[in-house]
């Protein structure tokens, strides 16, 4: 027997065959979105959390600066340490000569130093020694308070150097285009142009917890102990966008 399908039958297939369609389609985005957040935003959530919360001790740093042709500035961190002094030597000599002692103050224990007298195209050797904690009248070297520096020429007629800005820590990175800087031996000196730290990414870190992160970084530490660096800031330093007309949290113009 033959039964005629009526006109108004067809439509409803039809809107019911849409529907499943429709269905499906919201089932695969779900399905899309949720593996999306799986993957990228969860892990990148969970990394904001950890930064926003992560402080590196950070208790020993020396960095090379604005050598001459006769002199050279050293900046250093020894946490916990009252006092210390350079040994420095250029390098193809045996005999060490020493700086004056120089005194470190809570709560940073930071200092900056020259070191002059220096002799002009020359490389040195140099080792920080810091106090004992136990007793502070005896000197330490500190294996990762050392490395090398090398002056200018009288007259230079050329210089070599690399340049570049924006040295923010993100998921799954490091700085180890540092390292690769470094094994050229060839810089006189590495000129960055700003965004030394994103402090304001994620929220607003404190200062200081914003240049241990980035400072801690081993490649990093590994260029700043040899390799001389002229630094300016922008604006990630205090905020995105921060003009020197506005204030920072604290109310004070940087």
């Amino acid at each position: 027997r033959v039964t005629k399908i009526g006109p108004s039958q067809k439509p409803a297939q039809s809107r019911s065959a849409v529907l499943t369609i429709a269905a499906r389609a919201v089932a695969w985005t779900f399905c899309a979105f949720s593996f999306c957040i799986a993957v990228f935003a969860l892990p990148l959530l969970i990394w904001t959390m950890h930064r926003a919360s992560y402080t590196p001790e950070y208790r020993y740093g020396v960095a090379v600066g604005a050598p001459t042709s006769d002199a050279v500035k050293l900046w250093l961190r020894a946490a916990n340490h009252t006092s210390f002094f350079v040994k420095y030597k250029q390098a193809t000599e045996t005999a060490w000569q020493s700086s004056q002692v120089y005194a470190l103050s809570p709560p940073h224990f930071i200092s900056t130093i020259v070191i002059d007298s220096l002799m002009a195209s020359s490389t040195y050797e140099y080792q920080v020694l810091v106090s004992s904690p136990t007793n502070p009248s005896q000197y330490e070297a500190i294996s990762t308070l050392s490395g090398t520096f090398h002056t200018f020429a009288a007259s230079p007629a050329a210089v070599r150097f690399a340049f570049g800005s924006c040295m923010g820590i993100v998921p799954w990175s490091d700085l180890s285009v540092f390292s690769h800087l470094l094994d050229r031996r060839d810089l006189d000196f590495f000129l960055h142009l700003g965004d030394q730290i994103y402090r304001d990414q994620p929220g607003e870190l404190p200062f200081d917890t914003a240049y241990k992160q980035t400072w801690s970084d081993s490649h990093f530490d590994r260029f700043i102990k040899d390799i001389p660096i002229y630094s300016m800031y922008d604006d990630h330093e205090i905020k995105n966008d921060w003009k020197t007309s506005e204030t920072d949290s604290n109310g004070s113009v940087l």
